[in-house]
């Protein structure tokens, strides 16, 4: 998965593109004045750029070679650093047996996460100053084009990775708009599982409940009352009854 913002950079050598920029701008001419390049020049983009394909399982892609965020939309240092905590998590979990595939995916997924908040910072950004030049208007189009389509409103089951423990493992996940990667538990209580439960039972309570998944009443109860807030289960609570049915 390649993302990029920007287009090849137009033909021509590096020391053209100074010169028509100086010619533009006075200040910058000046500062050149007289001066002469250290070595071959060489060009190098400054946008918001995705890279998450990995050479194989034993080659995880960290900092700028992961993704790299528009100087507009914030710092690279920091995504580096928690890219690099992502991988050590993922490379942590493969030495102790998981499976790769979904140690890069959990790592990918996060990455690519970061990355869309960062374009759609900086796209915001360039079309507050769109009327400046089309330089502006441009960019914030092309920053545009590689947001993700609007996700499907209704909450759905996905098989997402997940961190369990030291292990990084598939698990069926509830996703939302609010949660785009999916929410695996809460309070320790499985939601895929205790969504079956509620759906199956025909007379569900939150004993039963608590029963079917081996969780603490209370947390079930907490468990359950998300999955009505979110339209996930449409039974009511009644106070001292069952759930339905």
């Amino acid at each position: 998965m390649v993302h990029s913002a920007a287009a090849h950079a137009d033909a021509g050598h590096p020391a053209a593109w100074i010169a028509a920029a100086a010619a533009q701008i006075p200040a910058l001419a000046r500062a050149l004045e007289g001066s002469l390049p250290d070595g071959d020049l060489a060009a190098r983009p400054a946008h918001a750029r995705l890279s998450l394909q990995a050479c194989d399982a034993t080659r995880w892609r960290v900092g700028d070679a992961a993704l790299a965020l528009d100087p507009l939309s914030g710092q690279g240092v920091y995504e580096a650093l928690r890219g690099a905590r992502l991988v050590a998590t993922a490379v942590q979990s493969v030495m102790r047996g998981g499976d790769s595939q979904p140690a890069q995916r959990f790592v990918a997924e996060r990455q690519e996460e970061s990355w869309i908040s960062g374009v759609r910072t900086a796209g915001s950004f360039y079309r507050e100053n769109a009327a400046r030049s089309t330089f502006w208007s441009e960019t914030a189009a092309a920053y545009e084009r590689l947001l993700p389509r609007a996700a499907p409103a209704a909450p759905r089951i996905e098989r997402r990775p997940v961190l369990c423990g030291d292990r990084i493992l598939e698990q069926d996940v509830i996703v939302t708009p609010q949660h785009p990667r999916g929410v695996w538990h809460l309070a320790d209580v499985p939601l895929v599982s205790l969504k079956g439960y509620l759906e199956s039972a025909a007379h569900a309570t939150v004993s039963g409940a608590a029963v079917a998944v081996d969780r603490p009443t209370a947390a079930v109860a907490s468990a359950i009352h998300w999955l009505q807030q979110t339209g996930i289960v449409a039974r009511r609570l009644r106070p001292g009854a069952s759930l339905g049915g």
